[in-house]
């Protein structure tokens, strides 16, 4: 009924900047009940997999009482949440794969698991929103939405080969001092 009422008064942009703020709030607080005694990449994946349900229900949602402001409103809902959550996900991300508490191989694998389980996200996403009919014809509103959610990842991308190579090195000093060569 609201939605109609700011519609009649040429507010749309409101309905969707309202839509935006409380739709994404419940994903917000998901987010913020992570604890750090679960590993990051199982609690990532996780946290995604609720996002794309979220994102199915949105879509649904709006064809019904917003039509007129798709693919626009879940987009940018989507949009908002990933940009708000950078620098924590970088945080955490970075927390998950320091050296200093486990070993680099350990840490290659929670910067795998944590990038494999976005990549699938982001799939999944396009998958989902293309299906919807919600996937934005901008191209450069999609490139802002994908680099939204990978973001955070590519510090650590960054820092792969020098990982890679402090496990290397550990591998080649234990082979070394065990004659096993």
């Amino acid at each position: 009924l609201l939605c109609g009422i700011w519609g009649q008064l040429e507010k749309e942009s409101l309905v969707e900047q309202f839509y935006t703020k409380v739709r994404s709030k419940p994903l917000v607080d998901l987010w913020e009940e992570y604890s750090p005694e679960t590993p990051f990449p199982s609690w990532v994946s996780t946290f995604y997999d609720e996002v794309t349900r979220s994102v199915v229900s949105e879509c649904d949602w709006c064809k019904s009482y917003i039509p007129n402001r798709l693919p626009s409103a879940v987009v940018n809902m989507v949009l908002v949440l990933f940009q708000r959550l950078q620098i924590p996900c970088k945080a955490r991300l970075a927390g998950a794969i320091s050296t200093s508490s486990i070993s680099p191989l350990q840490s290659i694998e929670a910067m795998e698991q944590s990038i494999d389980a976005t990549a699938d996200f982001l799939d999944s996403l396009v998958d989902i929103l293309m299906d919807a009919g919600c996937m934005p014809e901008d191209r450069m509103q999609r490139e802002n939405l994908m680099t939204a959610v990978s973001l955070p990842y590519n510090d650590a991308l960054k820092s792969y080969p020098e990982k890679e190579a402090a496990h290397l090195n550990t591998s080649i000093d234990n082979i070394m001092s065990t004659g096993a060569f």
